[in-house]
């Protein structure tokens, strides 16, 4: 009992966290990664050229828009999103507006049409504003998706509960085009 006169319950307490945490340090511990995004061989190596890509160039719309892409397609739909928009920030860009677009479409994949509305509508805008860096058809295809957004958000559809209906809402206010002559298939008068 002489041992309690020294020291109280508080010092002991102390002394055996100290021996714990000396202890845990000095012991080895494996580490072991897991991948966070998983996909194989060729697209492992076409996200890290991406990311990379756009690491090295944080303002490169046309980096940002690829990395989206691949992260679209790897099913991360979160790190589509903020990679594209973190792009569509910077305000000298001259690629901007392909961030923005990757933006809308990472949008659309999850779901969230209001906000892949806004994104496409700034994407033509910049778009528009960019003349030099922008070609005409690709304005031209923006201009086509914001509607094609519009029109389903128009209808009062919710794509997360019925995505067939909304689509099919979406789709009857685009009217079908055709460029070229049609074919004659043999039956001339």
């Amino acid at each position: 009992m002489r041992i309690t006169r020294f020291l109280s319950l508080v010092d002991l307490t102390v002394i055996c966290v100290v021996g714990v945490a000396i202890f845990v340090t000095l012991v080895p511990r494996p580490l072991y990664a897991i991948d966070a995004i998983k996909v194989d061989g060729d697209e492992r190596w076409g996200l890290a050229v991406a990311e990379a890509r756009a690491l090295t160039r944080p303002d490169d719309g046309v980096a940002a828009a690829e990395l989206s892409r691949r992260l679209r397609e790897a099913k991360v739909l979160d790190w589509a999103v903020e990679v594209a928009t973190q792009a569509a920030a910077a305000p000298e860009s001259p690629s901007r507006w392909q961030a923005m677009l990757a933006a809308a479409v990472a949008y659309s994949d999850r779901v969230e049409v209001e906000e892949a509305l806004a994104w496409a509508s700034r994407a033509v805008e910049t778009c528009t504003k960019a003349r030099a860096t922008c070609p005409s058809e690709d304005e031209v295809r923006m201009q086509l998706y914001a509607s094609y957004l519009a029109a389903g958000l128009r209808s009062g559809i919710d794509p997360k509960k019925d995505p067939e209906g909304f689509r099919h809402a979406a789709q009857r206010t685009l009217r079908p085009i055709q460029l070229l002559e049609p074919r004659d298939h043999g039956n001339k008068p």
